[in-house]
């Protein structure tokens, strides 16, 4: 079934590969958005939003640490300010939960880290679900999603980021 998966994708244009540049584990990042430059993936109400950011809460709500994914696989994204946190999707809207325990909770909160969808080169990454794969994190309206892959350029750019320095 997986290489059925890495097949369409291919298919699709999109990039099954990981990233040309392997981000270093244990440091924070802020990710910014490719199509929307000076807005940056965070958390509000524990819910996943795309927002720019101006007070220092915005700052902390911008910042994750990359971790060793929890299911023992890719990466995983610790919130800043909730320590004990992680980036999770949930009815394929993405939030930040504490962890309950289950092989699931796991599962929703790692990610593998691909090449940009919309553009090459190391800067540009997207982020790949574990247990849904060919699903992308991406940001629509301004709330982030986990969305399956289609062949808009839309998709591509809403679903591609920068890692960041730490905005806190």
């Amino acid at each position: 079934m997986l290489a059925a998966v890495v097949a369409t994708v291919a298919t699709l244009g999109v990039a099954v590969a990981p990233a040309a540049a392997a981000l270093p584990l244990s440091r924070y990042y802020s990710l910014e958005s490719f199509n929307y430059p000076g807005h940056f993936a965070r958390h509000a109400n524990y819910l996943g939003e795309l927002s720019t950011v101006s007070s220092q809460l915005d700052r902390n709500d911008a910042t994750w640490l990359l971790v060793p994914g929890l299911a023992g696989a890719g990466v995983s994204l610790r919130s800043k300010n909730y320590p004990s946190y992680y980036l999770r999707h949930s009815g394929f809207r993405l939030r930040i939960s504490r962890s309950d325990g289950s092989r699931l909770y796991r599962e929703d909160a790692t990610f593998y880290v691909r090449r940009g969808n919309a553009a090459s080169g190391s800067a540009w990454l997207s982020f790949e679900s574990y247990n849904y794969p060919g699903r992308f994190i991406r940001h629509a309206n301004y709330h982030l999603w986990l969305h399956p892959i289609d062949r808009t350029q839309l998709f591509k750019a809403d679903s591609t980021w920068a890692a960041r320095p730490p905005l806190a």
